[in-house]
């Protein structure tokens, strides 16, 4: 594809136009060079097709480089051609959307006549009523009493581990759920963790104080 300033600038009187003629044939979307159009984007066409690049083909008609190409009245025409066109079914197929968040054609008929959650909301009622309370709980004795004495235990240890009070020392800097719940302790690590999130405190705040200063009777 020749450049612009290494070879020789065609003559637009070889095409069978003037210079004159060949901007007006870009500015109505024509090819001045073969004649054939409309192009959407004219110097595409002759760059692509006729091996001529779009800075040339400016030089050629006379067009600055930020000048545009298409006729002023042609550009409004498209542009209100393309504002009167029906983008309803577009806009309508986008608001479908796709995954978590879009709603079922069931659950948008259940919200138009006003039935959405109504059978849940039965269900839920149902299940706690007092008949409901004592076959789930007479199902569960029955389900304890058929278990070996090795599963019992086993159980038992589970939920005897889950309810033991935390051995760690009292005023252990740890997480919430593994440091100690009495209430000072709670209230140290409230502040603490109150004064790192105040804007410009330093990253290596001094910690609450240490177990063996901070221990107490429970």
């Amino acid at each position: 594809m020749p450049k612009s300033g290494e070879d020789a600038i065609p003559d637009p009187e070889s095409w069978g136009v003037s210079a004159g003629d060949a901007r007006e044939l870009l500015r109505h979307q024509m090819c001045p060079i073969c004649g054939r159009g409309p192009w959407k984007l004219p110097l595409n066409h002759v760059a692509l097709k006729h091996g001529i690049d779009k800075f040339t083909m400016r030089d050629i008609c006379g067009l600055k480089v930020k000048e545009s190409v298409a006729d002023a009245d042609l550009s409004e025409a498209s542009r209100q051609r393309a504002a009167a066109q029906d983008k309803t079914a577009l806009h309508e197929a986008h608001k479908q959307g796709h995954g978590k968040y879009r709603v079922t054609r069931a659950g948008a008929k259940g919200k138009a006549d006003g039935t959405a959650g109504v059978d849940m909301t039965a269900l839920r009622d149902r299940a706690f009523t007092p008949e409901a309370l004592a076959k789930r709980s007479d199902s569960w004795r029955r389900t304890w009493e058929a278990k070996s004495p090795e599963a019992k235990q086993a159980t038992l240890d589970r939920l005897y581990e889950a309810k033991k009070p935390s051995l760690r020392p009292c005023g252990t800097v740890a997480a919430y759920g593994r440091g100690c719940r009495c209430d000072l302790c709670r209230a140290a690590h409230t502040a603490y963790r109150r004064a790192r999130r105040e804007p410009g405190s330093a990253r290596d705040s001094v910690a609450p104080d240490s177990p063996a200063d901070n221990r107490h009777a429970l």
